[in-house]
């Protein structure tokens, strides 16, 4: 059972975030596994145009609701606050109430950045003591090469601050598709009505007997897709959540207080 953080520890506050993020994310996975059994993939392709090589077009879809970006953006963001509120009680073991300006305070946020100098450039860096320092270091993404789990604190960087200053997040049906020796990748783009026309990129090689199957799953994404964007189902998001809760929280635990009340 996971630790319940007590209304007087100093990580009730993120903890309350990453609770909230939870809920976000519950809530919309059932949402999706609604939509996506009222609405399953029917592959429906011709047969003499995959033999002729043309790509061919799958059918239509109904486009899964934009609205899931702006809950997935919340979730995201409470996920990231969660860090800060984190950082937040960090660096009040190094300065104490009433001590910091306004300015400096604006100033603390848990960084996550993608290399060792603009971590060591970041302005928050300053206002915490050796041992958290180091803690916070050890979770940044440039530490991927070791640690390939840290890339979900890059992910969800982007994807808070995407949704924060630019517009929610991207919600769309995408998958993969495979003819036996035939294998492709379902593409789509939307279009006016929320409808979906879905086509299949196919490396034909013309078995007799030909069966394609595609299995689509609803993704979100942020950015240009020309730009070579990744799609992350909602899965992968409750893989942040988990990571933050189960990785993150005992580290910085350990250097604040050990919780009271644990269940």
């Amino acid at each position: 059972m996971p630790i319940v953080y007590p209304i007087d520890h100093k990580l009730r506050s993120a903890y309350l975030k990453v609770q909230r993020a939870n809920i976000h994310l519950n809530g919309l996975k059932r949402r999706i596994r609604v939509f996506t059994e009222k609405n399953p993939s029917a592959v429906t392709v011709d047969q003499q145009q995959f033999q002729a090589g043309q790509q061919p077009i799958l059918g239509q879809r109904i486009a899964a609701p934009d609205a899931w970006g702006a809950i997935l953006g919340d979730a995201c963001g409470d996920l990231r606050d969660s860090l800060d509120h984190i950082a937040w009680q960090l660096a009040r073991l190094k300065h104490k109430r009433g001590t910091l300006t306004e300015r400096d305070e604006r100033k603390i946020a848990f960084p996550i950045c993608t290399s060792p100098d603009l971590f060591n450039a970041h302005g928050a860096v300053k206002y915490f003591l050796t041992d958290a320092l180091d803690a916070i270091e050890k979770f940044q993404p440039y530490h991927r090469p070791e640690r390939p789990e840290l890339e979900l604190l890059e992910v969800l960087d982007r994807f808070a601050n995407f949704d924060k200053h630019r517009v929610v997040p991207i919600t769309t049906r995408a998958g993969k598709g495979g003819a036996g020796p035939g294998q492709g990748v379902a593409l789509q783009a939307p279009s006016e009505g929320h409808v979906l026309v879905v086509t299949v990129q196919w490396t034909p090689t013309k078995p007799d007997n030909f069966k394609p199957q595609v299995t689509e799953s609803v993704v979100f994404y942020i950015g240009n897709p020309i730009d070579g964007i990744v799609f992350h189902p909602i899965e992968y998001f409750t893989a942040i959540h988990d990571f933050i809760r189960d990785n993150v929280f005992p580290v910085f635990d350990g250097i604040l207080q050990k919780p009271k009340g644990i269940q």
